[in-house]
């Protein structure tokens, strides 16, 4: 865990000058703490790292003497960096890197080792959250520095190998959400998981206070900023969009600061014993999956609407359609007298078989065209 977080930091650092040679030697002590004091540690076995530009591994390892002494010699690397580890209570403990650079190689470190439990408190003594401005499509990405502090004199472990050794709260409705800058978190992508709105380590986190950099981000619909508990004894809170104000009224602005040449407005607690944070953004970009879903939303809304009009409208016109204007009774016996004559022209052998009972029809209807019309105006 550890060592990643320095074979990195390391090779950042490696200077570029020509590789010089020369004689080396570093010695110091294992101890293991006992509540206030220490103990000597006999019998471990220490390793010597070699962490160049072109390789990184084990030069030579030791076993620690009855007073948990250790000395190495060697030829040092003026381009590479060293340092030591040694594993106990099935816990590896690395050493801060022993040279940088042209450093002289000669003095004592020693390696404070612990006992392991899994009930050991683990807190928050400081929790940095940064939050930048809507980019392009209005997603805000935020930096959540947590410094984990185990202030008792024994690793925290988990008790299981479906338990975590810590967990903390993130914002709900984040995404992405993953480690931030490597160079500064102490804990590697493989022991820092997250589930739901929660970030949680499985690695052995021993005494002392280590570094833990999560990213994630706001997409453009979200309009507050809700973290409950923040769970540490201090909080800095930075935002960079103008307008931010807290829901709650528990935070105010307060100075600004730059990161990067970007300014952003330093956010305070009215009360140390607030424990929550609730921002409220001034405005936020819809999501372009929520804009479709919008728009087809409001097309059906239309089609609705043009369907309730057509309704009500047919439910105002008349139930049937007006009758067609009679045909003027002069019109309808000239044109029954014509079909009367026709049907009386036809010559008797090619009259058909109801000839007769078409003819008594006609003039029924002749005779009534013809009341109606001595009827009429």
């Amino acid at each position: 865990m550890r060592a990643r977080r320095w074979l990195s930091l390391l090779l950042l650092g490696l200077p570029s000058a020509l590789a010089a040679q020369g004689p080396a030697q570093v010695r110091g002590r294992v101890l293991a703490t006992r509540g206030s004091d220490t103990v000597a540690v006999s019998g471990a076995r220490v390793v010597l790292h070699h962490v160049g530009p072109a390789t990184q591994g084990p030069i030579d390892s030791v076993v620690t003497t009855p007073d948990g002494g250790f000395h190495f010699r060697f030829r040092r690397d003026s381009t590479a960096n060293y340092l030591l580890s040694t594993r106990y209570a099935d816990i590896e403990y690395f050493s801060s890197p022993v040279a940088r650079g042209t450093a002289p190689i000669d003095g004592g470190l020693d390696i404070l080792v612990f006992d392991t439990s899994s009930t050991a408190p683990v807190g928050i003594a400081g929790r940095t959250i940064v939050i930048a401005a809507p980019d392009a499509v209005g997603a805000r990405t935020v930096i959540d520095w947590i410094s984990l502090a185990n202030r008792g004199s024994v690793t925290r472990i988990s008790p299981d190998s479906l338990t975590a050794s810590w967990g903390a709260r993130l914002p709900s409705e984040i995404r992405g959400a993953g480690l931030g800058d490597t160079r500064f978190s102490q804990f590697s992508p493989e022991v820092v998981l997250f589930r739901n709105d929660s970030v949680i380590v499985t690695a052995p986190i021993s005494p002392g206070v280590k570094e833990l950099v999560v990213q994630y981000e706001l997409p453009p619909a979200a309009r507050r900023f809700e973290l409950a508990p923040v769970g540490a004894d201090s909080v800095d809170l930075f935002v960079e969009e103008a307008g931010v104000l807290s829901g709650d009224g528990a935070w105010i602005a307060a100075d600004s600061q730059p990161f990067q040449g970007r300014s952003f407005r330093r956010m305070v607690r009215r009360d140390a014993s607030v424990d929550v944070i609730s921002l409220r953004f001034p405005g936020s970009r819809l999501d372009p999956k929520l804009a479709l879903i919008a728009l087809v939303g409001l097309l059906g809304l239309a089609l609705a609407a043009a369907t309730l009009w057509r309704f009500r409208t047919a439910k105002r016109a008349p139930a049937t359609a007006p009758a067609p204007a009679p045909r003027p009774a002069a019109d309808q016996v000239a044109e029954l007298t014509d079909r009367i004559a026709r049907l009386d022209a036809t010559p008797e052998g090619e009259r058909a078989a109801d000839w007769a009972t078409r003819r008594t029809e006609l003039m029924d209807q002749l005779r009534r065209a013809l009341a109606a019309r001595r009827s009429g105006p």
